[in-house]
């Protein structure tokens, strides 16, 4: 007995039954890929933190660590994403501590601005916000697929998936990724209400919405895309189903406490935070446009980055398609753009990445276009949406006839047919895609490459000799340990005022030079390494390491020319009054010290020959009995550059710091100077001198 033959709803769901499995497999191939670009260049710029919003968000997380507590006490943004990031963190400071990596959760840095200590920190924040941007392409492609078909769903997620602006946000610890994928999550809620707008559905809605709100403000606008689904679905019953939208309002306010908890709890800082936020939008020096309406702008911005050009049409074609159709889903999901460019095009300050959560939409749209496109040319249904979609099928205008008899007849007939049309959109979207795809492999392989100040910071380190100060345009923080490197705005002195302290590197950062300090160091000094930046295929601010020149007779210091055991010349000091310093600075010639302080001095040295051996000095302040009063015994440059290593004709400078006793009788002191190994006690020769000793200096003690 031969079995019944199936209905058209038979066959179309046993097609799509056929096709679910193919459609998953290019989705998890589409997000490998997504993922691979969004992850590679996650450690960007690090230990820099050149994004002015990642700090802040990273610096309030640590915060809630460090008190063992899940209140953000910011909420410039809402606290969604802050708890997401809590986990991982959490999870990383663990690891830190299980491999030793950490010793304990103060090793925590109390701030992340512009310099972190901790970057692992940031390397496990991004891969957070890479894998949410990767995630989106899920539901990206559900609704698509639900509503318009697989087609539409995969040419929309591989759409978004290869968009460069999508992928480079998908690499900073900020909110936008992540709102986008909640907004979305709203929006595929809201899409249901069209098929079951039931007291769950509008549930569901409104605690997404809710939700989306606590990852960024400005996207409980959602809400008047909610309103449209009830009107669609009730029109002139709409308000007398109104409990359905005041029961959507509850849960959205559910969801929105759920990921904003404090929001009620501490309502007073939340109103001062988002007015300091708003604030942020006034006219300032730092943003991607600076008036109100660029409307514009913001086309340009579609145009050239945010959606590329041709993924820019299909879209425009995509959203024709659904005007032209009244397609109840595209219509609906049209509704959610207005507002959200009407909020951001009415400031006078203007940060793309706001339109981040429109771009999954906009995707959307595209992947109608070009399935559009696909059905013109070979012939295929006319239509996008799933058979048992509550959409009512809509025919399109004359021109869609008569451009698919014509395209038809060129193409085979039954499977052939789509086999056809699976090709050319596979061709057309890879044509649309491939432009994208290539700027997101050069965007992610360029920011990969190391930035040109770790780069100008490791050659510092390890290339140049260390003897004598080195000016650098670098972050304070990574010199800690090494008191002679001199970090700050380096075009900000002069060559000679450079020279007469000792200095003879200096690392600049041109970008951020004083144009005419800059100048003036580029006329006076040879530039002999250059640390590419931004403008020339490195990541980073174009830098230069310019070299001054050996000008020892140039030294601001009082001179006092010894030689210690033929190896180790004493060209003189510069000394001071005051705090014992971590690090050096020039000194301004102070001769009395008051009692309880130190004196300060730096010692300019010239090794002769090369030195086998770590040497120390000893200074004896004594009194004029001949008695020691004070003193200090140290290795010369122990923590960061003994005497072993310095080289032949350099100029090394040390700190000789000496405290003074609070309770040493005012007057005159005699300061003594010795070299020797401390190893054997034994002292290095000074030709003319009783004891090996050389008299510095005289020193007034003072109350």
């Amino acid at each position: 007995m031969s079995a019944p033959p199936q209905t058209a709803t038979q066959s179309s769901a046993a097609a799509r039954a056929t096709r679910w499995p193919w459609g998953t497999l290019a989705l998890v191939l589409i997000a490998l890929v997504a993922f691979g670009l969004r992850v590679y260049a996650v450690g960007w710029g690090l230990p820099y933190t050149p994004h002015p919003d990642e700090p802040v968000i990273v610096n309030a997380v640590l915060g809630m660590l460090r008190r063992g507590d899940w209140n953000p006490r910011y909420f410039g943004y809402p606290s969604l994403y802050f708890y997401a990031l809590r986990l991982v963190l959490a999870a990383h400071l663990r690891y830190g501590l299980g491999t030793g990596l950490y010793r304990s959760i103060a090793d925590l840095p109390l701030t992340t601005d512009i310099y972190v200590t901790t970057p692992g920190f940031y390397v496990w924040g991004r891969t957070l916000t890479a894998l949410l941007g990767t995630l989106t392409l899920v539901p990206l492609y559900l609704i698509g697929r639900r509503w318009w078909g697989v087609g539409v769903g995969l040419v929309a997620a591989a759409l978004l998936a290869f968009m460069p602006f999508h992928m480079r946000n998908s690499q900073y610890i900020t909110v936008d990724v992540a709102t986008a994928l909640t907004a979305l999550l709203a929006l595929a809620a809201t899409l249901r209400i069209l098929e079951r707008p039931g007291w769950r559905t509008y549930a569901l809605a409104g605690f997404l919405m809710g939700l989306a709100a606590a990852t960024k403000y400005n996207v409980s606008l959602i809400a008047l895309t909610i309103a449209v689904a009830h009107a669609m679905v009730w029109g002139r019953a709409s308000l007398r189903r109104g409990g359905l939208l005041a029961w959507a309002g509850l849960w959205s306010l559910i969801g929105f406490v759920a990921g904003t908890p404090y929001a009620v709890l501490t309502s007073d800082r939340l109103i001062s935070d988002i007015f300091r936020q708003y604030n942020s939008y006034a006219p300032s020096t730092v943003s991607d446009v600076e008036r109100t309406w660029p409307v514009l702008d913001y086309l340009n911005f579609f145009w050239s980055t945010g959606l590329y050009p041709l993924p820019f049409l299909a879209a425009l074609l995509g959203i024709g398609v659904v005007l032209a159709r009244r397609d109840r889903a595209g219509l609906l999901l049209l509704t959610f753009l207005p507002p959200q460019l009407l909020l951001f095009l009415a400031q006078n300050r203007h940060f793309f990445r706001n339109m981040l959560p429109l771009l999954p939409v906009l995707a959307l749209f595209a992947g109608i276009g070009i399935m559009t496109l696909v059905q013109l040319v070979t012939g295929t249904p006319r239509t996008l949406h799933n058979q048992d979609s509550q959409t009512p099928r809509l025919g399109l205008a004359a021109w869609w006839f008569k451009l698919s008899a014509y395209f038809g007849q060129r193409v085979p007939a039954g499977r052939s047919r789509a086999w056809a049309a699976g090709a050319l959109a596979l061709g057309l979207t890879a044509l649309i895609s491939i432009g994208p795809l290539l700027s997101a492999i050069d965007l992610t392989r360029f920011y990969a490459l190391t930035n040109s100040q770790v780069r100008a910071g490791d050659y510092v380190r390890e290339q140049l000799p260390h003897g004598a100060p080195i000016a650098v345009d670098l972050h304070p923080v990574q010199w800690a340990n090494q008191p002679f490197i001199t970090p700050g705005a380096v075009s900000a002195r002069s060559p000679a005022w450079y020279r007469a302290q000792g200095y003879r590197y200096l690392v600049v950062n041109v970008h951020d030079a004083d144009p005419a300090g800059y100048t003036g160091l580029r006329q006076a000094a040879q530039q002999i390494h250059v640390f590419p930046g931004d403008h020339e295929g490195q990541p980073g601010p174009h830098m230069e390491l310019l070299d001054l020149g050996a000008h020892l007779d140039e030294l601001a210091i009082t001179r006092r020319d010894a030689t210690f055991g033929e190896r180790l010349r004493l060209l003189g000091f510069q000394r001071a009054a005051g705090d014992l310093r971590p690090s050096y600075r020039p000194l301004d010639g102070a001769t009395s010290v008051q009692r309880g302080h130190a004196l300060l001095l730096n010692l300019y040295w010239q090794p002769l020959t090369q030195i086998d051996a770590d040497y120390a000095i000893f200074l004896h302040l004594r009194d004029a009995q001949g008695h020691t009063v004070a003193q200090r015994d140290t290795l010369i440059r122990a923590a960061d550059y003994p005497t072993s290593h310095w080289q032949p004709g350099e100029l090394a400078l040390d700190l000789a710091d000496l405290p003074i006793p609070a309770d040493l009788p005012p007057g005159e002191y005699q300061l003594e100077l010795g070299v020797y190994r401390m190893e054997t006690q034994a002292r290095l020769a000074l030709p003319g001198a009783a004891e090996d000793t050389l008299e510095l200096l005289t020193v007034q003690i003072v109350n």
